[in-house]
């Protein structure tokens, strides 16, 4: 049934021709793509609460994802029904197992926290919840996620909302429990590498060659661990030795968001490459990720608010 509804969906793609296609990858490159500059301009220079919650719910809904793809070995579509043919630059991005849906869990959780955070405010609540709908669209209409993968994508999403409101709720309410909550979730991210690390796979071969190779399908896993620990270890140097504030000045704001999100994009492009060639794939993912995570919760406002006091006093000064 599911792979009749993509066969569906697939025939009004090719009658189309790539202006639905280009829309419907535009929307999936949201998720992901575009989830990064956003983030950062809301928790450098906009709400950072929204910022906090939402990149807290990203590490959580990552490895969660991670997690149940491992655990369910499900493969793409593709690999499932030969007739199912996605277009080249949706198939390049769908990673790891099927099930569930990386994309959506995703864009839930971090546009799902933002449109929860400001549900009286209707467009906004309203809004994020149209485009995770388009998002967990696109991946069924470019042929790369089944139904049943967005729609528990998106539970994995909303729980990861969940359990973020009930972990930073509880650490608010007594001193220290943001050390418990590093001290978990470096427990629970090397319990889960070795998990991945030592369970078996299904191994199935067509004429001799391996169809899946269950070491390329955990290189999410590692990427996903490295941006939990990077959130996690960021926000608590952060809360503890800057706790920094949005400043008035729209000038300030912006200031503050371009340098930052191009060191982003560099440690992503440029350090990965060299990192991934140095330590392996796993390894190298993992510390990629943590890097870019870290430098957006901790590093980046530790320059910035430097910075910032320096011209503070010059000002003062004359």
């Amino acid at each position: 049934m599911d792979i009749d509804y993509l066969l569906f969906l697939q025939r009004i793609r090719e009658a189309h021709g790539s202006g639905l296609v280009n829309f419907f990858q535009f929307m999936t490159d949201v998720s992901h793509i575009y989830m990064m500059p956003i983030l950062c301009f809301v928790y450098w220079s906009f709400r950072k609460e929204d910022g906090k919650y939402a990149f807290w719910t990203v590490g959580l809904c990552g490895v969660l994802n991670s997690l149940i793809k491992m655990i369910a070995c499900v493969y793409r579509p593709w690999i499932r029904d030969p007739a199912i043919v996605p277009p080249p630059e949706a198939k390049a991005g769908a990673t790891g197992y099927s099930f569930p849906s990386g994309h959506t869990s995703n864009a839930t959780a971090w546009l799902g926290m933002l449109g929860i955070r400001h549900f009286r405010q209707k467009s906004i609540f309203l809004g994020s919840f149209f485009l995770i709908a388009l998002i967990a669209f696109s991946r069924n209409f470019l042929g790369v996620h089944t139904p049943q993968d967005v729609c528990v994508g998106f539970l994995v999403g909303l729980f990861g909302i969940v359990l973020t409101f009930l972990l930073l709720g509880w650490e608010k309410k007594a001193p220290n429990r943001d050390l418990i909550l590093l001290a978990g979730a470096i427990a629970a991210v090397a319990g889960f590498l070795l998990y991945i690390s030592f369970k078996s796979y299904p191994l199935d071969y067509v004429e001799g060659k391996l169809l899946v190779d269950p070491a390329v399908m955990a290189l999410d896993s590692w990427k996903n661990s490295g941006i939990l620990l990077g959130v996690v270890l960021g926000w608590v140097l952060e809360k503890r030795f800057l706790n920094f504030a949005i400043p008035s000045s729209s000038l300030i704001r912006i200031a503050r968001f371009f340098p930052g999100i191009v060191i982003v994009f560099l440690l992503k492009d440029h350090l990965r490459p060299v990192l991934l060639g140095a330590m392996g794939t796993q390894w190298g993912n993992l510390l990629t990720f943590f890097l870019m995570f870290f430098w957006v919760m901790f590093l980046y406002p530790l320059i910035f608010t430097g910075i910032e006091k320096c011209f503070s006093k010059q000002e003062k000064a004359d």
